[in-house]
C-alpha cells in the first residue's frame, strides 16, 4: 500500500457534500416541526405525568394483588 491509498482511506467525508441531507438528524425526529414552538414541552410534560400516573396505579394494584 501507498502512503497515498492509506491517506484517502481514513479521510472523512466533506460535510459540504451533496449526498449529506441539508437537513439535520434531530430535524427529522418531529421534535421540531416547521412553523410551530421549537420544542413541544407541554406534550412532553403531559406524556412524563402519565408515565409517573400509569407507575403509581400499577404499584397500587400490585400491591393489593399481592399484599
Amino acid at each position: 500500500m501507498t502512503n497515498e491509498h492509506m491517506s484517502n482511506e481514513n479521510k472523512t467525508p466533506d460535510p459540504s457534500s451533496a449526498e449529506h441531507s441539508e437537513e439535520r438528524e434531530y430535524e427529522k425526529s418531529g421534535l421540531y416541526p416547521k412553523g410551530e414552538k421549537p420544542f413541544r414541552l407541554f406534550g412532553l410534560l403531559g406524556f412524563l405525568a402519565g408515565v409517573i400516573v400509569f407507575i403509581a396505579v400499577s404499584a397500587a394494584v400490585l400491591d393489593r394483588l399481592l399484599i
